[in-house]
């Protein structure tokens, strides 16, 4: 496995690992708010094992790469972020990727749809839309974090995404490493999106991963369970004990269905 970093357009450092033959058909493993590449470790092992390069990047605020010098929710928008991943995939000499994003990473893959980038995407953890009030949710979150204190709401989120204690812990362990002023700026961002036109128009094939253990956001699930269910385009599988972090909670049907959808392209 190599490390490799490039600069975003805006200076950025963004740091990536990159593992698995450099001839292997491209995938790119990206990580949601507040966690980092190294999560998706096992899974990458098992992905190169197959002959595919993969890459795993921390996203900007996250794990080992830079922080914008003004922290705003203008600063991670899905834009930056979407900027910032096409860097990295220029940067490793890469046209097009499968994408696997969780989350925030499922996002920034619908963002990334119109691109021309994407060999296939698949999202799990990660709603067409979300409908809140941005600067609602950037505030809620600065004022849990204020009146809670950091390892109360680290416990609390980390409980949401997963009944899976190891989980737990990692996710719990990802939040105390991260800035609160990050967290509530992407918090601002994601707060409220509608990405369900880029899925209707999109000639990329898509899985989505119905995780039905998700707690975090499978209140936001309805509309998109609906929407993937009637398109052709997108391929549905379920996931039954998958939590909002499926890879780390119950990672083999995860995997299974990965391998399955991007090898049958």
């Amino acid at each position: 496995m190599t490390t490799r970093q490039v600069l975003s357009s805006d200076g950025v450092r963004l740091v990536y690992d990159d593992i698995g033959p450099p001839g292997g058909v491209p995938a790119v493993l990206c990580h949601g708010l507040t966690m980092e590449g190294p999560q998706f470790h096992d899974t990458a092992e098992q992905l190169a094992g197959r002959g595919y390069r993969v890459l795993m990047p921390d996203l900007r605020g996250h794990g080992r790469s830079g922080v914008p010098a003004t922290i705003s929710a203008d600063a991670f928008s899905l834009a930056c972020f979407a900027s910032d991943q096409r860097a990295v995939l220029d940067d490793a000499g890469i046209d097009r990727a499968h994408w696997i994003g969780n989350s925030l990473g499922g996002i920034i893959g619908l963002s990334l749809l119109p691109s021309g980038r994407l060999l296939s995407l698949t999202t799990y953890g990660t709603a067409y839309r979300i409908g809140l009030y941005g600067p609602l949710a950037q505030a809620w979150v600065r004022l849990g974090f204020l009146v809670l204190g950091p390892r109360l709401v680290a416990r609390m989120m980390a409980f949401l995404v997963s009944r899976h204690r190891p989980t737990q812990d990692y996710v719990a362990a990802r939040i105390l490493a991260s800035r609160p002023d990050v967290i509530a700026a992407i918090a601002g961002t994601v707060g409220r999106y509608d990405l369900r036109d880029l899925v209707s128009a999109s000639q990329v094939p898509i899985l989505f991963l119905d995780c039905r253990k998700d707690w975090l956001v499978g209140w936001a699930m309805g509309t998109t369970r609906r929407m993937a269910r009637t398109l052709g385009g997108v391929t549905v599988v379920t996931l039954a004990q998958g939590g909002h972090c499926a890879d780390l909670d119950d990672p083999r049907p995860f995997r299974a269905a990965v391998l399955d959808f991007i090898g049958s392209g």
